[in-house]
């Protein structure tokens, strides 16, 4: 997940990120997580650093027909999936986009989008309402699932 400062990015850049979440039947099978990225040239210390900006929201759907390739248990009557997978973000695509896939057993699994931010908001910051917490690592891009 990380890209340092310097590094040349082409074609075969890729981040990929692995994804595990139990999914119980009734819940929604769609997923979406937020892609941050900093301007600044040295990593920030703190996931609240203004310099970490949103800039996109990764979408993946699923069928219901494709969960037959995932253990299964059922827990008090209600059954439950156990959902691995990886999440790869292109970011050397030629058309100058990333490009969101993701992939359950090296095949393409489910229908994934970007939807890029093109609101300008303001930078992250403290506002007076948390306290920093240590950013784990040196990561250029972050994902953060909700």
């Amino acid at each position: 997940m990380v890209c340092q400062n310097g590094q040349i990015i082409d074609e075969d850049t890729k981040i990929t990120l692995r994804r595990r979440r139990t999914y119980m039947e009734g819940q929604s099978l769609d997923q979406t997580s937020k892609l941050f990225a900093c301007s600044s040239d040295v990593a920030p210390e703190y996931k609240w650093d203004p310099a970490i900006e949103q800039v996109a929201e990764l979408k993946h759907s699923v069928l219901s027909s494709q969960l037959s390739t995932f253990d299964t248990r059922v827990v008090r009557g209600v059954r439950h999936w156990d959902l691995r997978y990886d999440r790869e973000i292109k970011i050397g695509t030629k058309e100058g986009t990333l490009e969101f896939k993701v992939f359950h057993e090296g095949v393409e699994w489910g229908k994934s989008e970007i939807e890029y931010d093109t609101k300008r908001k303001e930078k992250r910051g403290l506002n007076g309402l948390r306290p920093p917490t240590p950013f784990g690592g040196t990561s250029a891009f972050r994902s953060a699932s909700r």
